[in-house]
């Protein structure tokens, strides 16, 4: 290996062949001897004919030159030149590469992996050794202690590295090298760390690279800009509404950045945008779905970010559950004095509330059903009760002046321990002389944990009889003794009691904040799902890689205390992830324990610092060996017309004819299009710039294509997107329109354009996709659109129109939604037969139709779930046949008159 400067040599003895030069030059100047002239008389006849015609004498200086260089070109090539453009190695003892291999180099690993690579062949160039350290601790690394390491062994360590799902330890692997036996009479080296650009605080890099100093030059790799990493916080919860926040290290300039919420299985339930502003440092995103797709989230994705922190796994402690108030007419209406008020102020922040008598809450699915004692009960209302707790379901019960007088009401089982006759109360027959305060709460208990405020105090309560199950009964008890709630399994529910009321007047727990935290507790036991923290000990079900995939737990990934949780942070013991099992599980995120980002700030002077965007080293050999093929083929020509056998006109018709053949017309691939989709039916979309509402609309109508091959005899070839403007749109019978920002703008072209594709005979399926906007806005939407594009009026789909009968009965058009109405362009049979060359809607067609690659639903569809996806295929069929063969239907009101006569 030679080395001039920042130029180096692989091959360095081919360079000898250099001084062979000037012998090359002697022989390219080697001339034949002079002829012998002899006398021949018919030349005579010839002597004083002339010719135009030279002929070079001896080869021409600058010929010689050129192939001098070649020869050179070649000589340099075969050494295999290398320009390195950071000149990261200068020393002569071994190279310390420190790599960050915590979560925050997750996002860009490859361009680690890359200049790592390249540094180990500059190790092994050199003839050095290098010392490999990573600051990210695993437990049983190969490189947890450091030692020399030769280029052969660090590149097969190197290659086996991956990011890690936690927070680097960057004192400790410094101390550790520092410490180390291998320093011991080595000679100064080079020392390069691969950061991942964030420091755990302002000073932590400048004291760590101060000390590495000691052991030579030190190169400090960083990211900059977006290439740093951001933290998606755990979402606030904030009634309907939850809040997701994302944080970043600098924030000199504006960086969109977009979340996307998954199911479990993998389907897309939301999908938000927002931007980070010059000089911001977070950014923030506030979301309203409907519970029963809030309820399915699973994860919170960064798109296009592949960290441990830029997913948040979530779990049924934090789903917003659907929990009913029974509300009966005999309920005060002073809110202060109402327990139903109480109880909705606790549950609202977590909850989806729905009051109403019990008839209707059973009408739909619920979590929890609470019971003030406001609330009179009928006697089959016991048996349906019940029924709905073994289904998995919590009732809660509240205590009052009715529960008291129970003796009367020997049918009520709704209780989860025997209760004594009356109440007891200050001055009663059973009275304190104060107010009870509450005591620990039991291990058995879902509020184990909670902290107990030390002024919330009972001054009443309902007692209940003492028998053996009472403890295992018992969730939380007064200083005294006696129970406060009690619960018991129904099936596969809970009957919970509390012994006071639900407002103010036997005690002041409503107006603390523990009432809110224990109603919190007892939502989330709701529908079979038990709350985790009844467990002491959450085994680790799936844990989180680095860059962010959801996998199976490492073998040595340990279990987590219940006790421990908030003051565990994720390690190699205990990385992020999912702990518990498949019934009870939670989530342990990475972002809940990190604090605030910090760029990696000021560096000591001698310090370098570069990104990783730079190439490290530029091969020279191709590019030479490529420059002495074309001299080469120069020099070929040069000789050819030399001794006179090429013709220059001849060679430049050639090369413009090569020229025009190398750039065809490019009508010729438009014309190959057309040809293609004259030739096969297929349905076509509307590009709209969005590549998800593109990717989206393929798919939808790809689906659609198959479930038409499937159920008819109808073969639909793989849809396209067009471009109104430039596409020709005559082959494509249907249209898919997805309204967007962007195609609502449309310009006088493509205006002209689909007056002419529909007066021809074409349809346009037009869809808004929002089940957000109310039917006034949708219908002033439309009205807009059409006006731009100059469209018929537009009525509701009348209930007999042949389009829900031309081969499904369908009185409904659902898609992704379902309950908007659908538009349709008035019926006049003078035109094209009367079908309808516009039909519109707000339902997400193309979402409820589009299958992924392994032909399985991509998006969910609310509220009707696959009954409901299973009618947007009907009515796609529908559609498509409408499209196909026009009103024939229409024809069949003449049937019962054909089917008459041909009776007789």
């Amino acid at each position: 290996m030679l080395s001039l400067g920042p130029l180096s040599f692989a091959v360095p003895w081919a360079l000898a062949l250099i001084a062979a030069l000037p012998i090359i030059w002697w022989v390219l100047r080697l001339t034949p001897p002079q002829p012998k002239k002899i006398w021949f008389p018919p030349f005579r006849f010839v002597a004083n004919l002339g010719t135009d015609e030279q002929a070079a004498y001896q080869t021409p200086p600058w010929l010689i030159l050129l192939r001098l260089l070649i020869g050179l070109l070649l000589i340099v090539g075969i050494a295999h030149p290398l320009l390195y453009q950071n000149k990261d190695l200068s020393g002569f003892g071994p190279v310390y590469i420190i790599v960050d291999d915590g979560w925050g180099a997750a996002d860009d690993w490859p361009a680690r992996k890359e200049v790592l690579s390249s540094l180990v062949d500059q190790v092994e160039r050199q003839g050095r050794v290098i010392v490999l350290v990573t600051t990210a601790p695993v437990a049983g690394s190969a490189l947890s202690k450091p030692e020399l390491l030769s280029p052969d062994r660090a590149r097969e360590l190197s290659e086996g590295l991956q990011p890690k799902p936690w927070s680097t330890e960057r004192e400790q692997a410094i101390d550790n090298l520092l410490s180390s036996t291998i320093l011991t009479s080595q000679r100064p080296g080079d020392v390069v760390w691969l950061s991942d650009g964030v420091a755990s605080d302002d000073q932590q890099m400048a004291n760590l690279t101060a000390k590495l100093q000691g052991l030579g030059g030190v190169t400090v790799y960083r990211p900059t800009g977006e290439q740093l990493p951001l933290v998606l916080r755990t979402p606030v919860s904030q009634g309907s509404q939850f809040k997701m926040i994302i944080e970043r290290a600098e924030g000199e300039s504006k960086l969109p950045v977009k979340i996307s919420g998954f199911a479990a299985s993998g389907v897309v339930i939301m999908s938000e945008s927002t931007e980070f502003g010059e000089g911001e440092l977070s950014a923030e995103i506030t979301v309203e779905l409907p519970i029963e797709l809030r309820n399915r989230l699973s994860r919170l994705v960064v798109k296009g970010r592949h960290t441990a922190a830029s997913i948040v796994l979530l779990d049924g402690q934090w789903q917003r559950r659907p929990v009913g108030i029974l509300s009966g007419a005999e309920a005060s209406k002073q809110p202060l004095l109402n327990p139903e008020y109480y109880v909705e102020r606790a549950l609202a922040p977590f909850s989806e509330i729905r009051k109403h008598q019990l008839d209707d809450l059973l009408k739909r699915p619920l979590s929890m059903i609470v019971l003030p004692d406001t609330y009179l009960l009928e006697p089959s209302d016991n048996v349906r009760l019940n029924e709905w707790m073994k289904e998995g379901g919590t009732l809660v019960r509240f205590a009052g002046p009715q529960l008291a007088q129970f003796q009367e009401q020997p049918d009520d089982n709704l209780l989860p321990v025997p209760l004594r006759g009356g109440e007891r109360a200050i001055g009663g027959s059973m009275s304190w002389r104060q107010p009870q305060k509450l005591a620990p709460f039991p291990e058995n208990s879902p509020y184990v944990g909670l902290a107990i405020p030390d002024d919330v105090t009972v001054t009443r309560q309902i007692l209940a009889e003492p028998f053996a199950d009472l403890p295992d009964r018992t969730w939380a008890q007064l200083t005294d003794g006696t129970p406060l709630v009690t619960a018991t399994r129904r099936g596969q529910g809970w009957l919970v009691l509390f012994h006071t009321t639900a407002n103010a007047d036997w005690s002041n727990l409503a107006l603390s904040g523990l009432f809110v935290d224990l109603m919190k507790r007892t939502t989330e036991l709701g529908k079979g799902v038990e709350n985790p923290a009844l467990k002491k000990v959450l085994p680790p079900l799936q844990t989180l890689a680095g860059n962010g995939v959801l996998g199976k737990p490492s073998a040595h990934a340990k279990a987590l205390r219940t006790e421990l949780i908030e003051q565990t942070r994720p390690s190699a013991e205990h990385p992020p992830g999912y702990y518990g099992d498949q019934q009870h599980r939670i989530a342990f995120n990475l972002s809940s324990n990190l604090a605030s980002l910090q760029p990696i700030g000021d560096l000591p002077m001698g310090v370098a610092l570069t990104g990783y965007e730079q190439s490290p080293e530029l091969d020279l050999k191709p590019w030479l060996l490529l420059a002495v093929l074309i001299l080469f083929l120069i020099d070929y020509l040069i000789s050819l017309s030399l001794r006179g056998h090429l013709n220059f006109r001849f060679g430049i018709s050639i090369l413009f004819a090569s020229v025009l053949l190398g750039h065809p017309n490019p009508s010729v691939a438009d014309q190959a299009s057309d040809l293609e989709n004259s030739n096969q039916s297929r349905l076509a979309y509307v590009v709209s710039g969005d590549e998800e509402v593109d990717v989206i609309s393929h798919n939808g109508l790809s689906g659609l294509s198959l479930i038409m091959k499937r159920r008819t005899t109808i073969e639909l070839a793989e849809p396209v997107g067009v471009n109104l403007e430039l596409d020709e749109l005559a082959f494509f019978p249907l249209i898919y329109w997805p309204l967007t920002s962007a195609t609502s703008v449309v310009s006088p072209q493509a205006v002209s354009n689909i007056r002419h594709y529909l007066s021809s005979g074409g349809i346009i399926l037009f869809d808004d996709r929002d089940p957000v906007t109310s039917d006034y806005d949708s219908l002033l939407a439309m009205r807009e659109l059409a006006d731009k594009l100059k469209l018929p009026s537009l009525v509701p789909i009348p209930s007999d129109h042949v389009l829900g009968r031309s081969f499904y009965l369908l009185r409904d058009f659902p898609g992704r939604w379902e309950g908007r109405p659908v538009w349709i362009q008035r019926s006049d049979a003078r035109i094209n037969d009367g079908v309808s060359s516009v039909i519109a809607g707000s339902h997400d067609w193309a979402g409820a139709w589009a299958l992924d690659e392994y032909q399985q639903p991509m998006l969910p569809v609310v509220p009707g779930g696959e009954r409901q996806r299973e009618f947007a295929y009907r009515f796609g069929i529908n559609l498509v046949m409408y499209v196909m063969t026009g009103n024939y239907k229409e024809d069949q009101v003449h049937l019962p008159e054909i089917m008459k006569r041909l009776g007789k």
